[in-house]
């Protein structure tokens, strides 16, 4: 590893721990060879299953992004079985509740689902970003001439919201100041 890569992984590192994250989730859809815009797609309609689920309605597009569903992806292995590793954030009370078994076996039902029954979802709290981390960032690949992330591939759920309930959350700005400072 390169010390670009190296650096970009401890700035990444950092701005996962300042965003609060406190799942580490793996989403495998078992599908051989899944395309990047497929897996991608997948988890778009995951993190929308999930506001549909906080929420208990259907069409929450309007609602702001901050009140959203806080997840980043990075892709692993899409030549041969396609996943995704997520830092993600549940706040304690994300669901007006503690976040318990029964909403872990929901959160997995709607993996199932979107994957068709062939996926498999595994869900932890973490109590500190830095391992998990370390693991989801270590295929992490410095691409210099991506002018809106710096060169750094993941997904973000707030990709998947319609751009004025992100602008209205005030959190774009704020976001991508982070993110310019933090590879400047």
């Amino acid at each position: 590893m390169n010390l670009t890569n190296r650096l970009y992984r401890q700035q990444l590192k950092h701005w996962l721990g300042a965003l609060g994250m406190t799942h580490a989730i793996t989403l495998n859809a078992n599908m051989d060879r899944l395309p990047l815009v497929a897996l991608t797609d997948k988890f778009g309609k995951f993190c929308l299953e999930i506001d549909r689920l906080k929420f208990r309605m259907k069409n929450v597009f309007r609602r702001a992004s901050a009140d959203r569903f806080l997840a980043l992806g990075f892709p692993e292995h899409l030549a041969s079985n396609s996943h995704l590793h997520l830092a993600a954030r549940f706040d304690h009370l994300w669901f007006g509740r503690p976040i318990t078994a029964d909403i872990e076996a929901e959160v997995w039902k709607i993996w199932r689902r979107i994957t068709l029954g062939h996926g498999l979802l595994e869900m932890k709290s973490i109590y500190g970003i830095s391992g998990w981390a370390d693991y989801i960032t270590k295929e992490l690949a410095y691409l210099p001439n991506d002018e809106l992330r710096n060169g750094v591939q993941f997904l973000w759920s707030a990709d998947f919201h319609p751009v004025e309930t992100v602008i209205q959350s005030g959190n774009l700005h704020r976001t991508l100041e982070q993110l310019k400072r933090t590879y400047s």
